[in-house]
């Protein structure tokens, strides 16, 4: 490898030119994969900047990935796709306008039309 200068502007001056070539190559990394992530999980933007929210947005979203890609290899034995991604929001949304009925507590909720007054069928 040829004998290059490179030229860095920093504030930090508590470390060593090692130190400061790793953090710059530890910050490449994060780079790659927050390109990973913006690519495979379609996030776009992170909702909390803190070290917390940040911790539980990521770990979320690899989570749900993770169980996406279980569910398509086990239902359909493909890759997650945008296609089946669609199908499933849409059978989630149909679930969910019969799920309507389900309270806080879980308990499902039947009302016969004209009534007021609810009844738990457990």
């Amino acid at each position: 490898m040829a004998n290059v200068d490179y030229w860095i502007a920093t504030d930090r001056h508590d470390l060593s030119v090692e130190q400061i070539a790793f953090a710059y190559k530890l910050r490449w990394n994060i780079e790659i994969f927050f390109g990973w992530w913006k690519r495979h999980l379609k996030v776009y933007h992170l909702i909390s900047r803190s070290k917390y929210g940040l911790m539980v947005q990521m770990l979320a979203r690899l989570i749900t990935y993770i169980l996406l890609t279980i569910y398509c290899h086990d239902e359909y034995q493909e890759h997650v796709s945008v296609k089946r991604l669609r199908e499933i929001c849409i059978k989630i949304r149909n679930e969910r306008s019969l799920a309507d009925i389900i309270n806080d507590t879980s308990v499902w909720l039947y009302q016969p039309p004209g009534s007021q007054n609810s009844y738990a069928i457990t």
